[in-house]
């Protein structure tokens, strides 16, 4: 929708829907690796979290530079 309505407003809201989301996933990846994961399988859990907290991370930034995009 953001390609045909270029609005700041929403493209705001999506970045704080986005971080929210990611949110939640560190949230079940946490407990998804201390209840399913074994110690042997650090490795799995740490990429899974990684991915979660960057994701978080752009999109914070996006928040924070005010929508630019470079």
């Amino acid at each position: 929708i953001s390609l045909f309505f270029q609005s700041h407003l929403f493209s705001t809201l999506i970045s704080v829907g986005i971080v929210a989301l990611f949110a939640l996933y560190v949230l079940y990846d946490t407990s998804q690796i201390m209840l399913h994961l074994g110690p042997d399988e650090w490795a799995a859990g740490a990429l899974r979290l990684f991915i979660d907290f960057i994701n978080m991370f752009l999109n914070i930034l996006f928040l924070l530079t005010g929508g630019r995009r470079n």
